[in-house]
């Protein structure tokens, strides 16, 4: 579970990350009359909806890839011990 929320944080995350390197690079490249950028000027409402819209994909993603070759058993008492669901 905690694997799947830092992929998922991941994938939220990497447009926003992509763009910022990418004016990054940019403005090391010197310009004249280049006024500075802040970072509330960014394309917020865009990177989120890209965000979302690959994590979105990604779950489902994952749900498929996953599921393909599992047979669920659910969780199950045993000889008194408490038997985890798990996928065969």
């Amino acid at each position: 579970m905690g694997r799947l929320i830092l992929i998922l944080l991941a994938v939220f995350a990497a447009p926003a990350l992509l763009w910022f390197s990418w004016r990054w690079l940019q403005r090391r490249k010197p310009e004249p009359d280049a006024t500075p950028e802040r970072w509330q000027d960014a394309p917020w409402m865009w990177l989120i909806l890209i965000g979302l819209v690959l994590s979105v994909a990604s779950v489902l993603g994952f749900g498929v890839w996953e599921q393909r070759d599992c047979h669920p058993v659910p969780t199950q008492v045993i000889d008194g011990k408490l038997q985890p669901a798990h996928c065969e």
